[in-house]
């Protein structure tokens, strides 16, 4: 209680009461709330699934869960919201889609189209649900079929998949038989990723003040770090995945140049800007650069470790972007507007 002023002011030794506080809450929230749910369903017969909320950026995760990501390890079928027309980047997607390859689960959903307008077009709502499906979800949740349109029901997030829509009568079944094919090749195939970016979450303890405080200097370095990278990586045809600290503690191992995380294996470490790491994952970024790993610090290296001063002698650069290109095993168009997924089937 004494130290809780140091959520709101940044004196004296704030980071360290900010990191152990903010872990602590994830923590928490982990194990009472998701692990609990996750195994009532488990022990019943049931599959947990649904989306948590404020996942698309580091404030809004701050906001609810200190971290979206080791939530996902908890459902049976992990699943994100996505709401509006507008396609954005790949991160809420690839967030899923890390968690998902890592812990072995195949199927990923997304709550979509809500906020698209009642004038949103079938066009439109293909190439939504396409750019999800390419980044990680296969199984779509289409909001909302209500059983009336009366009252306050036609505003209420259009538009809707219901007899009272025009073109739903004639082409829906055409439109889910193409979304049903194209999720039979996804589950049916792997991604092969050997790139994984490093997720800044853990340093958005340090400067994490409110939810109104995006531009803030600390977080917002860490933010448009984290999007540019992504962004860069998606126009490069890189395909990559995310680790979370509290997964990597769990499911983590370090040999021989390669990072394990799950079922998952990296040969590349990619490093937006962060402050800080977990002493746990400091020693197995420490073991994965030293046997031959190769990194990329895109935007310097971290000063702390949890949350004291700590020197990263060790990291160091030893791949960019070109080398990481030239070493994929296939090429791509140069249209940075182009997306990839490099999958591997029974067929080939």
């Amino acid at each position: 209680l004494d130290g809780l002023y140091l959520l709101f002011d940044e004196n004296g030794d704030f980071r360290d009461f900010r990191y152990k506080y903010y872990k602590a809450l994830q923590t928490l929230m982990l194990n009472n709330y998701a692990r609990k749910i996750y195994n009532y369903c488990d022990k019943n017969g049931y599959e947990f699934t649904g989306h948590y909320i404020q996942e698309t950026s580091l404030v809004g995760q701050m906001q609810c869960c200190m971290g979206i990501m080791p939530f996902y390890e908890y459902q049976h079928m992990c699943g994100v919201d996505w709401l509006g027309n507008v396609v954005g980047n790949s991160v809420v997607f690839r967030q899923l889609a890390s968690v998902a390859a890592q812990t072995g689960k195949k199927n990923r959903i997304c709550e979509t189209y809500g906020c698209t307008g009642w004038d949103a077009t079938p066009a439109e709502l293909k190439r939504i649900g396409e750019f999800q499906f390419l980044h990680g979800v296969n199984v779509m949740c289409q909001h909302l079929i209500p059983y009336s349109e009366s009252g306050e029901r036609k505003r209420d997030y259009p538009e809707h998949f219901s007899p009272f829509n025009g073109w739903v009568k004639k082409g829906f079944k055409e439109f889910n038989v193409y979304f049903n094919k194209l999720r039979e090749i996804l589950v049916n195939s792997e991604e092969i990723v050997e790139t994984a970016v490093f997720h800044p979450i853990r340093s958005a303890y340090f400067y994490f003040k409110d939810c109104d405080d995006s531009d803030d200097k600390g977080i917002g370095e860490l933010e448009s770090s984290f999007s540019s990278l992504t962004e860069k990586l998606d126009s490069a045809h890189i395909p990559f995945h995310y680790i979370d600290e509290t997964i990597l503690g769990e499911r983590g191992k370090a040999e021989n140049g390669v990072l394990r995380v799950g079922e998952a294996r990296y040969t590349t470490l990619i490093f937006p800007k962060i402050y800080t790491m977990d002493a746990s994952s400091e020693r197995l970024v420490k073991e994965f650069a030293e046997s031959g790993g190769k990194v990329w610090l895109y935007d310097g290296k971290p000063t702390y470790k949890e949350s004291k001063p700590y020197s990263y002698d060790y990291l160091e650069s030893n791949v960019g972007l070109s080398d990481i290109v030239k070493a994929l095993p296939y090429k791509t168009a140069e249209d940075k507007d182009v997306a990839v997924s490099y999958r591997k089937a029974a067929d080939g």
